[in-house]
């Protein structure tokens, strides 16, 4: 069969499953109905071919007037760009906080990306962030792990480093830290569901269960079992990182941390009782497992290296997940962002939950080891990596650019390149 004509066949395959996409309550197939559903690479040739009919229909603005002019930002640059596609590019965030000066991200290039990907191995309804798979009673415990991730993180060097602003220019800069999404890229439960604009990270995804015993991935061989491949059709729209009613898209970004840069994440943040198949911009295909193209995958993705490397946050992370004791700081940061919750009840919580709170103890941090593991990175060539990775669009003669790689000779930032 040509490759046209199983393009042809997955319309027609869409078409028939169009009722399970629209009624995602009874999704319990036959052995007999998951053969008949295409693998994941004709799925995945399908929905790119979506993709770029919907992506010849965007066409750039004639003229954009920004409001406040910047050195480093142009609107709608990480759309309308002839930058390298790997690139991530520097943007002023729409979504002002008027307590702190505007703030940059480094987004990833979407010039030719109309729609962005989520991968699963298998098909659950409802379709809800780990958080919310606690159907039952209130996530105190999970919110004060997220605290002691965002106190220990306050601790970094480079973190500190974004969150006090750069001058670059002779104008002072402050870069987004995305701490909810390292949260969520980190292994902690939270209220987002993730995508990304990497379809081989979706595919990646797609074709792997997670083990959790041994924090690894493993490829899906079982051809009788089938998953589902999400795709988001709306990326483009200037509404698509505004908040809606049920939710709200954001992007991770590029990171100090490299994980979510690797597998280049947006976030979709969610409700108790939400199911994201009922998001007006969700579209998903099932496809059958095929063992091959599993582990095709699977080794291309080096087991999922190349989407996990190992730095100092992976091991702090898992500290902060396997913490049986936690320290009063986090618990009191979790009432200070949640004042009207109970201290009683928080702490009753905790206790039904297996977890102490030591008022006594300091908030969970960066190791010796961990802190090492930063020191040796800036010995090497990190840095140069990471300004490799980006690019600020309106700085026409590269002059911003130079300022920020060579931060680490500055006198005035060099100690944020160190950890003594």
């Amino acid at each position: 069969m040509s490759r046209t004509q199983k393009l042809k066949g997955l319309v027609a395959a869409s078409l028939r499953l169009k009722t399970l996409n629209d009624n995602p309550y009874n999704m319990h197939l036959t052995r007999d109905e998951i053969k008949q559903l295409p693998n994941l690479q004709e799925v995945v040739d399908f929905v790119l071919q979506e993709e770029r009919k919907r992506s010849d229909e965007m066409k750039p603005p004639q003229i954009v007037v920004e409001d406040q002019p910047s050195a480093i930002h142009k609107p709608l640059a990480e759309y309308f760009n002839d930058f390298d596609e790997r690139i991530f590019i520097a943007v002023r965030l729409s979504s002002r906080d008027p307590h702190r000066p505007e703030k940059f991200a480094f987004k990833p290039n979407m010039k030719n990306r109309a729609f962005l990907f989520r991968g699963q191995s298998g098909f659950y309804d409802p379709s809800t962030p780990s958080l919310m798979r606690k159907t039952e009673g209130r996530y105190v415990v999970e919110s004060i792990f997220y605290e002691e991730l965002v106190l220990a993180l306050k601790d970094h060097p480079l973190i500190q480093l974004f969150w006090n602003g750069i001058e670059l220019g002779g104008h002072r800069y402050f870069f987004e830290v995305n701490f909810y999404g390292l949260a969520q890229h980190y292994g902690l439960k939270t209220s987002v569901m993730d995508l990304t604009s990497d379809v081989e990270v979706a595919k990646f995804f797609a074709v792997t269960d997670y083990d959790e015993t041994n924090d690894a991935y493993r490829p899906v061989l079982d051809e009788s079992r089938y998953g589902v491949f999400y795709y988001w059709d709306n990326v483009h729209n200037p509404l698509a990182f505004a908040p809606v009613t049920g939710g709200n898209l954001s992007n991770i970004g590029l990171q100090v941390f490299p994980r979510s840069g690797m597998q280049r994440g947006f976030l979709y943040s969610m409700f108790r009782n939400q199911n994201f198949h009922d998001c007006p911009f969700v579209k998903y295909k099932l496809f059958h497992h095929d063992a091959m193209i599993s582990r095709q995958i699977f080794k291309i993705a080096k087991k999922g290296k190349i989407y996990f490397p190992k730095d100092e946050l992976s091991s702090l992370a898992m500290r902060i997940r396997n913490a049986k004791v936690l320290s009063g700081e986090a618990f009191c940061a979790n009432m200070e962002a949640n004042p009207k919750d109970d201290k009683n009840r928080n702490y009753a919580d905790c206790k039904a939950a297996g977890v102490s709170i030591d008022f006594t103890k300091t908030h969970i941090t960066f190791n010796a080891i961990e802190k090492d593991i930063f020191r040796q990175k800036m010995k090497g060539e990190f840095w140069q990596h990471f300004c490799n990775k980006i690019i600020f669009p309106n700085d026409r003669d590269g002059c911003l650019m130079q300022e920020f790689r060579d931060l680490p000779k500055s006198p005035k930032y060099k100690s944020y390149f160190e950890w003594k």
